[in-house]
């Protein structure tokens, strides 16, 4: 046998616009839609495989946009979306959301619950437990050459209740 398998490519064919790829698991009109999965193979002795997904970069206009959507329901809870670093013996993996640096202007990242007719979604930011928890730091930074950005902590207005406290 080898030790390195065949590699496997899919992809559309070049043009003045290069064509569409997709690749879904299809509708089911009275029942449930089939299950779609992406994974690297494991690994015996040495490091598992990557995954990478990204999407096209622009040398003159926009780059290409990229949407993660759990799924929808008119009837029932909408379906959920988990995204986690890997466990390790010794030091779990890194988790990195950063929104795009420009010589101008950044990218802007909104984290926000969902809203909702009745109690909107709650959203919770904690550092890891252990004998000694981590840290948490919402911070803005300096700025060497003119305003250093604003930090705003605030509970939004009740008009048929009561405002929400703030505990520090």
């Amino acid at each position: 046998g080898t030790t390195t398998g065949g590699a496997l490519a899919l992809a559309s064919g070049t043009g003045a616009t290069s064509g569409a790829v997709t690749l879904s698991s299809s509708a089911s009109p009275g029942g449930s839609s089939g299950t779609f999965t992406i994974g690297s193979g494991t690994a015996g002795g040495g490091g598992g495989g990557a995954i990478t997904m990204a999407v096209g970069s622009s040398s003159t206009g926009t780059g290409g946009s990229m949407t993660l959507t759990s799924g929808l329901t008119s009837t029932g809870a909408g379906g959920a979306m988990t995204v986690t670093a890997g466990q390790g013996t010794t030091t779990g993996g890194q988790m990195a959301v950063t929104a795009g640096s420009g010589t101008s202007t950044g990218g802007e990242m909104a984290i926000a619950a969902g809203s909702s007719g009745g109690t909107g979604g709650a959203l919770a930011l904690s550092s890891g437990a252990g004998a000694t928890s981590g840290a948490v730091s919402l911070v803005s930074p300096d700025s060497p050459g003119g305003n250093s950005g604003a930090f705003t902590i605030g509970s939004g207005d009740a008009t048929g209740g009561v405002g929400g406290a703030i505990s520090m």
